[in-house]
């Protein structure tokens, strides 16, 4: 209301709708991030893309406005991170009181203005005073005045104001059902609009009609969404490829009954009241939700050596919205749903929520296949990686032992699924410090791989470089610099001159050649390394920071200390402006400009 009432006022409004934590809420809208130029890249974490995003918006110009919808009291440890200055106001709507905010309630419709919305959708002839009086028991309530006027418009047995008023006052509820959506929408002192809204629901007879049930508890699924979703969107995730024209009619007629929004033509959506009294009061079943559940769990299924998970971003809410929805149900699909979630989450750094779930689908696929089936044997190596990255690396790697006995049993030594086991159970025990032991598992897996797909595959740059770490941590770095060398030209066979981990293999590559004392020749990977970083993720970004750094110090040791000086104190000034002067980069950094005053100092 705010917001189309004053936005003539502002030259931007940036608007986000959050659905579980600001930062994630930030970082997988991607309207914003188009209309910022900022893309998720990969590798990158929720937390650092939010921070890029919410950077951007503090150095525009102009006198602009961010809405946060729906905030809740995570927000208030991003607080400080939020526009400001004359530049910006920030406007949140929540149901929650959020630290020092100043409060502005919602205000309600005026009497005209609510007999005037009534009567726009019901065109039955009603008693002025009668209509008032119902108007002030709904409390003014704008959602509420246009589903009860819709629902009286399409009854068939009942045409005045007064007969909704006295099934209001005749037809209880259970207080134990409406208690359950009240704390759902944690919306207390607001008992009586939700009594409302259920009283209206059971009075508009969709239990009756199982087609349009079905389909509204599939809505009720999805992410509330402010602009609604594609009618021809909505056939492809529910399944429809016949009856098209039967399904749109469908659509169509829950929006005349007031239970679905129409923010604009052919886009329909939920509100998130109703969403919340469908999913509580109708929980879907295992056939309302599967083709839905089928669709996300494709969309967000990728190939770690192809797929960049950034491009997953936009499905990540749609999942997590199904999965609540499918909470009370087990079934086979909601497993995988859950784990192609969990990796996505995983590769953008969310690794607590990425173990949450794939803790319930390893409970599901242990009890629905067993604890050797290959099925469960991907969970287990998928929820061993999180623990990797938590760094419980006990726990990986007995979970990833138990992942290679499967495979081994199914599928034999030389099975490409067998060498995925090896690589990730070898990266495990160099976590461990067992490199003999990972350099055995890294050699049989990389064989394997050669016989199976030959030395260009996309799998191969992994299996090169993995086999090259251990090589360089046991003192071969000869052996190491063929490996990713090797690497490096199947990456870039695969993806062009400039493929997305190009910036790492020529940044190990000078490492290594800086530890058998080529500085020059290393001088030459680290600059390749930064033109890639400046070009991909661009020059204030902390990952280019270390690729500053690195070249920096490689130039020291040739004994160019003014150069060395510009691109240490570059990366400092990075590392101190977005890490804060606390990280560990930031003080390495630092270390490192110390080390150069000593060096030139005993050189004079």
């Amino acid at each position: 209301l705010y917001a189309s009432q004053h936005g003539d006022q502002y030259d931007r409004i940036a608007w986000v709708e959050q659905r579980d934590s600001l930062v994630q809420s930030f970082a997988t809208d991607a309207g914003l991030q188009a209309s910022l130029g900022i893309r998720q890249e990969q590798g990158e974490t929720f937390e650092q893309v939010c921070y890029r995003m919410l950077l951007a918006l503090q150095n525009m110009d102009g006198t602009n406005l961010l809405v946060v919808d729906n905030a809740d009291q995570g927000l208030r440890e991003w607080s400080e991170q939020l526009p400001q200055g004359k530049n910006w106001h920030v406007l949140l709507t929540s149901r929650q009181v959020i630290g020092s905010c100043e409060r502005m309630e919602l205000g309600k419709l005026g009497p005209d203005a609510a007999r005037e919305l009534f009567l726009k959708h019901c065109t039955k002839p009603q008693d002025v005073g009668a209509l008032d009086a119902f108007l002030e028991k709904i409390e003014y309530h704008t959602l509420s005045i246009e589903l009860f006027a819709k629902l009286l418009e399409a009854h068939r047995e009942m045409d005045t104001v007064g007969e909704l008023s006295n099934y209001l006052d005749t037809h209880q509820l259970d207080d134990e059902t409406l208690q359950a959506v009240v704390d759902l929408e944690h919306a207390r002192g607001e008992t009586t609009r939700y009594r409302h809204l259920l009283q209206a629901f059971d009075l508009s007879g969709i239990d009756q009609r199982p087609e349009l049930l079905r389909l509204l508890k599939q809505m009720a699924a999805l992410p509330p969404g402010a602009e609604g979703y594609p009618a021809r969107d909505l056939m492809e995730w529910c399944g429809i490829e016949k009856d098209k024209t039967t399904f749109a009619n469908h659509l169509q007629e829950l929006h005349r009954l007031g239970w679905l929004l129409q923010p604009q033509k052919n886009h329909f959506g939920c509100h998130r009241l109703l969403k919340a009294i469908v999913n509580q009061t109708r929980p879907a079943d295992k056939e309302d939700l599967m083709p839905l559940v089928e669709a996300f769990a494709e969309k967000l299924s990728f190939d770690e050596s192809k797929d960049n998970p950034a491009d997953k971003i936009e499905w990540i809410p749609s999942g997590q919205s199904l999965l609540r929805s499918a909470e009370h149900l087990e079934f086979n699909e909601k497993a995988a749903l859950q784990n192609n979630l969990a990796m996505v989450l995983k590769h953008l750094g969310d690794y607590a929520g990425a173990k949450a779930l794939l803790e319930k689908a390893l409970q599901s696929h242990e009890r629905n296949f067993g604890p050797e089936h290959p099925t469960t044997a991907v969970t287990y190596s998928n929820l061993a990686l999180i623990l990797r990255a938590l760094g419980d690396y006990d726990g990986a790697k007995g979970l990833l032992e138990k992942a290679l006995q499967s495979d081994l049993q199914h599928f034999g030594p030389d099975h490409p699924n067998t060498a995925v086991r090896y690589s990730n159970l070898a990266i495990v025990l160099m976590d461990l410090w067992d490199y003999a032991g990972a350099k055995v598992l890294l050699e049989k897996a990389l064989q394997s791989d050669e016989r199976n797909f030959g030395p260009y595959h996309p799998t191969m740059a992994a299996r090169y470089s993995n086999l090259a770490i251990v090589l360089r941590d046991l003192g071969d770095y000869a052996g190491a610099k063929v490996l990713l060398e090797k690497a490096l030209q199947a990456d870039e066979r695969n993806f062009g001159p400039d493929p997305p981990n190009a910036a790492w293999y020529n940044a190990t590559l000078g490492s290594i050649l800086q530890e058998l004392g080529d500085y020059a020749g290393a001088k030459v990977f680290m600059e390749k390394a930064l033109q890639s970083d400046e070009r991909n993720l661009g020059r204030d970004h902390p990952d280019t920071a270390v690729s500053y750094s690195n070249l920096g110090a490689i130039l020291a040791g040739l004994g160019d200390y003014e150069n060395a000086r510009k691109l240490i104190s570059e990366a400092y000034a990075i590392f101190r402006n977005q890490l804060g002067e606390g990280h560990p980069n930031t003080q390495a950094a630092r270390g490192l400009l110390k080390q150069l005053d000593e060096m030139e100092g005993s050189k004079g």
